[in-house]
Formats: structure tokens, sequence, C-alpha cells
């Protein structure tokens, strides 16, 4: 068994820290991704009930409508 020395076992932890960070940015960026769509959504929603309560209270353009 060949021995590893102390320079070579610090890059070995170091790459393999590199990569558990990119694993962890990888996920974080999913779960961004996925509250903002969420959170743009909510507001397409909450605009589409303004428009349908402008409509509701609003005769002249319920009728152009």
């Amino acid at each position: 068994m060949k021995k590893i020395n102390l320079g070579q076992t610090i890059q070995i932890l170091a790459n393999v820290g590199v990569i558990a960070w990119i694993v962890f940015l990888a996920v974080e960026i999913r779960t961004n991704t996925e509250s903002n769509r969420i959170a743009v959504e909510q507001g397409l929603e909450a605009n589409w009930m303004l428009i349908n309560s402008q409509i509701a209270s609003d005769s002249d353009l319920a009728a152009l409508i």
C-alpha cells in the first residue's frame, strides 16, 4: 500500500469540500428558483383577482368585455 503524504491528504480533502459546496449550491439555487416561481404565481393570481373585482364592480367595463 502506498503512503499518502500530508499535502496529498489536504488536497483530497479540499477537492471533496469543493464538490460538496457545488452540490450545496445547486440545491440552494433549485430551492430559490422554486420559491421565486411561487411568488410570481401568487402575484399573478392577486392581479387577476383585482381585475375580476374591478370588472364585477364596474358595469360599463363588464359590458365592454
